[in-house]
């Protein structure tokens, strides 16, 4: 969209404008958006690598932002910014890892970052789940689901470390110097392995997690089966996972607690968030392959076909 200032300020203005050259202004596609060692770069040479790139999922996030903007005119609801203001908190929820606000806070920049949620991309996404979950109505929590629930999180548990990244020689380097380390430092070899290379949350902890438990399915299976068949002061073997590779140092067991009247209360709440959430990724799936869809871009096409 080409945005045109006009400003009429009496004949004087008007009378110079037409003794004026007429210059044409580039088109979207031709403007300069980057300069490299003094060579222009314009929008056109960068749209298909981008269409390719991350165009699937930009495409996505406009079909379900439209078909939502049409429901909630039809339906006349209407997101105040004490909506988009509990979405963050919600998200802030979703990726805590300490009891630390400043440290939650960083740790949010950095998932934004690792996501590319920029401003304009942060904003729809807090806008879109406000939609998404002023539509849903979820079930309420199952028995099953309750009983699972206790038993992940007061059930027999495992402290561990755990080292996760997408580059196998980096991670096979570092199992590799575990493995040779003194059976009384080998904790403290992990640890530093998993602060200067792991890329889950609990890297700037050494790797270290307190209450694993082989029954929560957050985690692989084939890293809680490997929890489980691993001795106590050993390391599992390197696993495949699809956040990368990883291995775990099991530290020690943790023995079932009983729970609390509160702590039931609490569960029941984490579950219903839960269950909100998948209910919402249902709809926002949903809404988007329902949609009637007409691609005309060869790099965007290729991505919708091609990325999944």
């Amino acid at each position: 969209m080409l945005l045109i200032l006009v400003f009429l300020s009496g004949c004087g203005v008007t009378n110079y404008t037409q003794n004026q050259p007429t210059t044409s202004k580039p088109t979207l596609e031709h403007q300069i958006i980057a300069i490299v060692d003094g060579h222009p770069i314009t929008q056109n040479q960068i749209q298909e690598n981008l269409g390719e790139r991350a165009g699937r999922q930009a495409l996505s996030d406009l079909i379900l932002d439209y078909q939502l903007e049409r429901i909630i005119s039809e339906k006349n609801i209407h997101i105040s910014q004490s909506d988009l203001d509990l979405e963050q908190q919600k998200f802030l929820d979703l990726i805590k890892v300490e009891d630390s606000l400043n440290a939650n806070l960083e740790y949010m920049d950095q998932v934004r970052k690792i996501r590319g949620l920029g401003p304009t991309r942060y904003h729809e996404l807090l806008r879109r789940n406000a939609i998404l979950r002023k539509l849903v109505n979820p079930e309420p929590p199952t028995k099953t689901e309750f009983q699972h629930a206790v038993q992940v999180a007061f059930g027999e548990q495992f402290q561990i470390r755990l080292i996760v990244n997408t580059n196998r020689a980096l991670v096979e380097s570092a199992y590799q110097r575990v493995l040779r380390a003194q059976p009384e430092s080998a904790r403290w070899v992990f640890a530093q392995e998993a602060f200067d290379l792991s890329s889950h949350p609990s890297s700037t902890r050494g790797g270290f997690i307190p209450n694993f438990s082989i029954l929560d399915t957050n985690y692989p299976s084939v890293l809680c089966s490997a929890v489980q068949a691993t001795e106590l002061g050993k390391v599992t073997p390197i696993l495949s996972t699809d956040s990368g590779f990883a291995f775990v140092l099991v530290e020690s067991v943790v023995t079932s607690r009983e729970i609390s009247e509160e702590q039931r209360v609490q569960i029941k709440d984490q579950l219903e968030v839960r269950n909100q959430r998948l209910a919402m990724e249902q709809l926002a799936s949903t809404l988007i392959s329902q949609s009637e869809i007409t691609i005309l871009d060869k790099a965007l096409s290729w991505s919708w076909k091609n990325i999944p």
